[in-house]
C-alpha cells in the first residue's frame, strides 16, 4: 500500500483508490485503520467482478440440490455432470451465469402465466393495452431514448396498477413453499442481472444499491465474511464517501468505478477484471518479457518509478546495524 500511495503521489494524484477482492479488502482496511497517519487519502473498493462472482456462488449454493440441475438436464440444455458442476463449489463463472439466465427467463414465463390466470379480465384490461404500447416503443430500435422515456412516464399510473396487482398475487402465494422458493430465486437473479448491468454502464448509485440488496442472500448461503464483515463495512464507508472523500465520490458518480478499453456505451468492466484482461494477460504470455511488446513497454515506463520507491525501504534496512544473537 505504501508503494501504491507513493507511486500515485509521484504521478500527481491526491487520492489513492485501491480495488481488491474480499480478502484483499479486509486486509487493506485493517492496515489503513492501524496506520491512519500514513494512509489519510486512501479509499478502498470492492472489485465489481469479484463481488458478482461471489454473489453468483451464493445463488448457486442456495439452489444446489433443489432440482434446478434436473430441470436443465431434462430440457436438454446440458449433461448431468455439467449441471452439477455449474452449481458446485468449483463452478465456472460464465457457465453458471448462463444457467442462471436461462432459469430466470423460464421462471419469469411461469410466473407471468400464473399471474394472468390469477388476475381477472377486468384487472388485466386496466393496464394491458397501455403497457403493450410502451413495450413496442422500448423494443423499437429506431426510437430514441427521449421518446422511450416519455412513453414510460406517461404510463406510470398503469404501471402502478400492475405493480399493486403483482404484489397482491405474491401475497396469495405465502402458504406455498415451492412458489416462495421460485420468487426468492427470481429476486436473487434480478439483483445479479441489475448489478452486472450497472457495472457495464458505470452507474455508481446502481452498483451501491444492488450491493446492499445482496446482503441477505449472502447470509442465507453462509457467506458470513461477506454478509457480516466486509460487505457491511464497504457499504458503510461508501455511504460516508461524500463527506470523507468528496472528490472521489464525484469521480465515482462520473463513472470512475469502472474502466473501458474502447469508446462506446455498456462496455465498461470492473478494475480487477480490466487488470486481468490487460496487464496480467501480458505477464502470462509464453514468450519472455523482452519479446513481448506490451509487457516491455509497461516495464520501461514503470521500472524507474518502482526502483526509486523500492530504494526507500532498502536504504532503511541497509542503514540498520546487524546484530548477532547468541545461542
Amino acid at each position: 500500500m505504501i508503494r501504491l500511495v507513493q507511486t500515485l503521489q509521484t504521478l500527481g494524484d491526491t487520492w489513492t483508490v485501491i480495488t481488491g477482492d474480499q480478502a484483499t479488502y479486509e486486509l487493506a482496511v485493517a492496515i489503513r485503520d492501524r496506520h491512519k497517519d500514513e494512509f489519510p487519502k486512501v479509499v478502498l473498493l470492492f472489485g465489481g467482478f469479484c463481488q458478482a462472482h461471489n454473489y453468483l456462488k451464493a445463488i448457486c449454493k442456495i439452489l444446489r440440490d433443489s432440482g434446478v440441475e434436473e430441470l436443465l438436464v431434462s430440457a436438454g440444455m446440458c449433461n448431468e455432470g455439467t449441471a452439477k458442476k455449474m452449481f458446485g463449489e468449483k463452478a465456472v463463472y460464465c457457465q453458471s451465469l448462463h444457467a442462471i439466465r436461462i432459469l430466470s427467463e423460464a421462471f419469469w414465463h411461469l410466473y407471468w402465466e400464473a399471474f394472468e390466470r390469477w388476475a381477472s379480465e377486468e384487472d388485466i384490461r386496466q393496464w394491458k393495452s397501455p403497457i403493450e404500447k410502451v413495450l413496442k416503443v422500448l423494443l423499437d430500435d429506431t426510437a430514441d431514448a427521449t421518446e422511450q422515456l416519455q412513453s414510460i412516464r406517461a404510463c406510470q399510473p398503469r404501471l402502478a396498477i400492475l405493480q399493486n396487482q403483482m404484489l397482491a398475487f405474491q401475497k396469495s402465494l405465502e402458504d406455498l413453499p415451492t412458489a416462495l422458493f421460485c420468487l426468492n430465486f427470481l429476486e436473487m437473479s434480478d439483483i445479479l442481472h441489475r448489478f452486472i448491468y450497472q457495472q457495464r454502464e458505470g452507474n455508481w448509485l446502481g452498483h451501491f444499491c444492488e450491493s446492499a440488496r445482496m446482503l441477505p442472500f449472502h447470509a442465507a448461503a453462509g457467506h458470513f465474511k461477506y454478509s457480516q464483515q466486509s460487505l457491511p463495512l464497504y457499504l458503510f464507508e461508501m455511504k460516508r464517501l461524500p463527506q470523507t472523500a468528496p472528490e472521489v465520490h464525484e469521480a465515482m458518480l462520473n463513472g470512475a468505478i469502472v474502466g473501458r478499453r474502447a469508446d462506446g456505451h455498456h462496455n465498461a468492466v470492473s478494475p480487477n477484471m480490466l487488470l486481468k484482461q490487460t496487464y496480467k494477460a501480458d505477464a502470462k504470455e509464453e514468450s519472455a518479457i523482452t519479446l513481448n511488446i506490451a509487457a516491455r513497454t509497461k516495464w520501461v515506463y514503470t521500472k524507474p518509478v518502482t526502483v526509486q520507491l523500492s530504494a526507500y525501504p532498502q536504504d532503511g534496512i541497509c542503514s540498520r546495524p546487524h546484530t548477532k544473537q547468541s545461542t
